[in-house]
């Protein structure tokens, strides 16, 4: 009995380890070329995977591998995020962007460098099919969720139009600057990634806190 506590042991680590190369392999095809122009086929070989059907069978169809890429690191993503909702000041528009924005950046720099994560999630979020599956799954983490009330309760001196308006603004600020910066940051040393992610970071929360709080123009 042992013996097969330890095969199946095996198996599951073997299994979870070409998962993780899949992911990997999709990831950064997506970020360069888009979800549309990669398939599954290129994906599995990109991986090291000779059977054909490699990613099929570990993923299911093309939305089961977009919802495994959206979903990978939202546990370490909603810890930071619960630890940063907790010291949150009500109506510092600051506080609760950094919730929203510091926990993926936390993210980027403990991954081996360099990363394809904000790219591929740049060319994700592009399409209308992902951005559904994203409102149904990602965005109902709860300490998301949290955070993006905390935020919205900071928005009062707007109304309700300009301020979907300036919060669709963000997002879309947000996903592209990540994206941009992902690409630069590829180019430093090791040393200097954490240091680099870190101004970005503070220089996004500024500029999206100053985007928000300005004077409502209706």
């Amino acid at each position: 009995m042992a013996t097969v506590g330890r095969a199946t042991g095996v198996r599951a680590e073997q299994a979870a380890a070409t998962r993780a190369r899949i992911l990997d392999a999709a990831e950064r095809l997506f970020a360069e070329e888009g979800l549309a122009a990669v398939s599954h086929r290129r994906i599995g070989a990109e991986a090291g995977q000779r059977n054909v059907t490699a990613v099929g069978y570990h993923f299911g169809d093309r939305t089961d591998l977009v919802r495994a890429l959206l979903l990978r690191h939202q546990d370490e993503m909603e810890e930071a995020r619960r630890a940063l909702v907790a010291v949150a000041r009500p109506g510092v528009t600051a506080d609760w962007l950094r919730c929203l924005v510091q926990p993926v950046l936390d993210v980027v720099v403990a991954l081996p460098q360099p990363t394809w994560m904000l790219r591929c999630g740049a060319q994700l979020l592009s399409d209308p099919g992902v951005r559904a599956l994203l409102e149904d799954e990602v965005l109902a983490a709860p300490w998301l969720v949290a955070a993006d009330r905390g935020l919205d309760d900071c928005l009062g001196h707007l109304g309700p139009d300009e301020r979907a308006d300036r919060r669709a603004m963000v997002r879309t600020l947000v996903v592209q600057l990540y994206a941009e910066r992902e690409a630069a940051v590829a180019a430093l040393p090791a040393d200097g990634v954490a240091a680099a992610w870190g101004r970005f970071s503070a220089h996004l929360v500024a500029a999206t806190t100053g985007l928000l709080e300005a004077p409502a123009a209706d």
